[in-house]
């Protein structure tokens, strides 16, 4: 259901690789074949900034995440904070998440009738489910301040493929615990050298192998907000989406649960090539991870023949999306396919 912190990293990560026969496939280590991924997300609702969020996911074309404190949600108090279930609806609607960030906030801890730690997790999930039907909830994010020490992770993971920690560093690509993601309030994106002393946590060592933070350099940062009060807050904000805007052709800009889903899955993921002629390529691919909850497709990259000027891919006999892409005169296609779906085909037009 979640991968832990590793021993020993999962894999080495390299360059973007292009395979160099016919039928040679690989999957690649972020959707589309970015270079590194990104998400941001708001934590403890602010329900009275919600319309704002939506107006700037649209001009950056962006999706992200809210983390819900369940507890005043359609309730009389300060609802402009907590909102009700038509605003997480809209939310939901025009494709952006919401998650868990407990029912509490864990500010009922020490209280004589407080159900503890695990019923703040489990309690805030079953809310979100029944106040929007046919949802599905699969990630948190802890909640800090009051009562933060009582957290536990492994509690968490009984419930949720991923949890979300505050610390302030981008996560290299092959060490993720997936249940302490790391993640910043004061997302770092100044240019390198410009904020020498928080270089650990710039933003930019996703993009580019940086000194004693290389390990960072392809792994997965993550932006987080609280309330918008004031002009200054929103230039700060938006100054982390133009840093996405800026490095967009680099960067996955995945909501949280599509991101963890997408990195578990990859981590233990086993592409299997069964066929290839020059008018048919075949692959398997499996992972270990919970069917029921790991459904997102991965981007596998094969090399297809150069006489394929177009080409189809096939899962369970529906068409599924394959980009073509062309590299130093060789033929490929980006294929997003669900691990654990049966067989994938693809087949020139």
């Amino acid at each position: 259901m979640n991968l832990r912190k590793p021993e020993a990293p999962r894999f080495p990560v390299t360059e973007i690789t292009w395979p160099e026969q016919p039928g040679s496939a690989s999957v690649c280590l972020w959707e589309d074949d970015k270079l590194a991924a990104f998400s941001f997300g708001i934590d403890d609702n602010c329900a009275v900034n919600v319309d704002w969020w939506l107006e700037q996911t649209k001009l950056y074309n962006i999706k992200i995440t809210w983390f819900l404190i369940t507890g005043g949600i359609g309730g009389t108090n300060r609802p402009q904070m907590f909102g009700n279930w038509d605003i997480w609806q809209k939310v939901v609607a025009e494709g952006h998440a919401v998650e868990s960030h407990s029912v509490n906030h864990l500010a009922k801890v020490g209280e004589p009738d407080w159900p503890g730690t695990e019923w703040e997790y489990s309690e805030s999930l079953k809310q979100i489910e029944a106040g929007l039907p046919g949802y599905r909830v699969l990630t948190i994010a802890y909640p800090g301040g009051k009562g933060q020490e009582t957290n536990d992770p492994n509690l968490a993971a009984k419930h949720y493929i991923a949890g979300r920690s505050t610390i302030p560093l981008p996560n290299p690509a092959n060490t993720i615990d997936y249940m302490m993601v790391n993640g910043s309030s004061n997302a770092n994106v100044h240019p390198l050298g410009e904020n020498p002393k928080a270089e650990f946590a710039n933003f930019n060592n996703i993009l580019t192998p940086n000194g004693n933070y290389k390990a960072q350099y392809r792994g997965w940062a993550f932006g987080f907000w609280h309330y918008i009060g004031t002009d200054e807050h929103k230039k700060t904000v938006l100054a982390v989406f133009d840093w996405y805007k800026a490095n967009a052709d680099k960067l996955w800009a995945g909501r949280f649960r599509d991101v963890a889903r997408y990195g578990q899955e990859r981590d233990t993921a086993k592409l299997v090539v069964d066929e290839n002629t020059a008018d048919r390529i075949s692959f398997t691919l499996t992972d270990q991870m919970d069917d029921r909850l790991f459904d997102y497709p991965l981007t596998i990259k094969v090399r297809v023949p150069d006489a394929w000027k177009n080409a189809k891919a096939l899962q369970q006999e529906k068409e599924i999306p394959a980009t073509p892409v062309e590299h130093e005169g060789g033929r490929f296609l980006l294929v997003k396919a669900v691990p654990d779906r049966g067989p994938v085909v693809l087949q020139s037009r």
